[in-house]
Formats: C-alpha cells, structure tokens, sequence
C-alpha cells in the first residue's frame, strides 16, 4: 500500500487544488463573485501602474489555479473570446474611474 493509498490521496495535490478552484467558481455565485474579482485585478483594463500591474498578473495567476489560463486552452480561450457579441455589449457595473467592476 502506497502513501498515497493510505492517506486516500487521489491525485496529485495540484491537480487536486485546481478541481477545488473550478469547483468554487464554476457555481453561478462563484462565476459572479470570479468576475467581481478579475475586475477589480484589472483583468479587463490596461494596467498603467507597478501596482496594476502586479494585480493583473495575479489575475491570470487565479485563472490559471481554476486550470482555465494555461497554454494547452489558447484556441479555447479564443473561440469563447470570439463568441461574445462585441456589437452590442451589455452594460458592465462601472467604476469611479469608468472602468467595470
């Protein structure tokens, strides 16, 4: 019997951390509060500032924990961006700044 038998570990622990990420945000409330927070990480703006910056990068870092910011989705990624209707957007809460949050 392995450790891993004995301590009824399924698989690996990274893997396991990112189904619990997808898990949590993949709920309706969980896509609501995942997009409150790449707002205010500045997912959706140009990042100006080293602090801005810096948010940004975690944003995409998160992304990656729910396993959905890696090099194997690009076309994923891409398709979805693409299917968004770009002509008629619908209204995103705005900022003090007039950026989305």
């Amino acid at each position: 019997m392995s450790l891993r038998d004995f301590f009824n570990i399924r698989k690996d622990p990274e893997e396991e951390i990112k189904d619990a990420y997808h898990e949590l945000f993949a709920s309706q409330l969980g896509r609501k509060v995942l997009a409150h927070m790449l707002v205010e990480l500045h997912f959706f703006d140009e990042a100006v500032k080293e602090e801005e910056v810096i948010l940004s990068n975690y944003s995409r870092r998160l992304l990656s924990n729910i396993g959905i910011w890696r090099g194997g989705n690009v076309d994923g990624v891409v398709a979805s961006l693409l299917k968004l209707d770009y002509k008629s957007p619908k209204p995103g809460l705005q900022g003090d700044e007039g950026r989305m949050v």
